[in-house]
């Protein structure tokens, strides 16, 4: 059986279902070149952001190195970034390390950069992160009043050491911890053995300078450090590990010349003389080495 006008009823049918997957196409064309807009836009808002950033984080080092960075704004390829400083909260006038926290904004886009910088000065006397007791006082290496710029308290991170390079120098000793009594190294006359190669002295455990005993070079403590009255450090004090302490007896004279580097608090009653020459020599054996000015991005952190 035949029904009438069959082909003419199909052939419209055809054409109608043909335009609708025209339509259809053309809608699906359309939101796919939206979105790649949409990517391509922020992708360019994202590239914007991070040259941006960069370009912030260039100034403010810039800044630091005249000693001129404070919050601010600044304008960078037309995007709006603010510059601080986190985590910088010294009781007195040294920072051995902080982060630059940078903001750039793009209309309703933000990101933040962190930038950590290790910073190494050889004209302090005490780092530490803890507290140090104001009857601990730093002094000039040649002078008799007390430089309160010589002293970083409550820093918020030590100088880098390469511990392992210091022990692999020829004389290098390690040692338990426990009292000391004595010269050490047994001999050691001077912060040098020869040249300008330290004595080094690695302690295992919590140590005691004995009254009368006397530490040349680079000291290097895992527990805490105990100096009694009478004894004397005439070198670098470096206390590395987390919570370690530092208790000096009563005395009118330095019981360190050189410099104290602690990862925890500072104890007694004395002076600590800084020595510039070594602390240059310490710096030579930085994990992070500085530029000419003494600083040094470790790290950069997006979020």
């Amino acid at each position: 059986m035949r029904i009438e006008n069959e082909k003419g009823f199909i052939l419209p049918s055809l054409v109608i279902i043909f335009l609708v997957t025209l339509a259809l196409m053309a809608t699906g064309a359309y939101v796919l070149m939206r979105s790649e807009g949409d990517i391509s836009a922020d992708t360019m808002i994202a590239k914007q952001i991070e040259y941006s950033l960069k370009g912030a984080s260039d100034y403010a080092l810039n800044l630091m190195k005249i000693d001129d960075l404070e919050i601010q704004d600044v304008d960078v390829g037309g995007v709006s970034a603010t510059v601080d400083t986190i985590k910088l909260n010294p009781s007195n006038g040294f920072n051995p390390d902080f982060d630059l926290d940078i903001t750039a904004t793009v209309g309703s886009v933000s990101r933040e950069l962190f930038v950590t910088i290790d910073a190494f000065d050889p004209d302090v006397a005490i780092w530490a992160l803890g507290a140090v007791d104001l009857t601990v006082i730093p002094r000039n290496q040649s002078g008799l009043l007390p430089n309160w710029d010589r002293m970083g308290e409550n820093v918020y991170a030590l100088p880098q050491i390469d511990v392992t390079t210091l022990l692999a120098l020829p004389g290098a000793q390690v040692l338990a911890g426990g009292a000391y009594s004595g010269t050490r190294p047994t001999g050691a006359t001077s912060f040098f053995q020869s040249g300008t190669t330290p004595w080094v002295t690695r302690y295992t455990g919590d140590v005691t300078l004995s009254a009368g005993a006397v530490q040349w070079g680079i000291m290097i403590v895992d527990g805490d450090l105990t100096i009694s009255s009478l004894a004397n450090v005439n070198g670098i004090v470096y206390l590395p590990n987390a919570g370690s302490q530092v208790t000096m007896g009563i005395s009118l004279n330095a019981t360190v010349n050189g410099c104290i580097i602690c990862a925890g608090d500072v104890t007694g009653a004395t002076f600590v003389d800084h020595n510039s020459t070594y602390l240059a020599t310490l710096e030579n054996y930085r994990l992070n080495p500085g530029t000419a000015d003494g600083s040094n991005i470790v790290a950069w952190d997006y979020q």
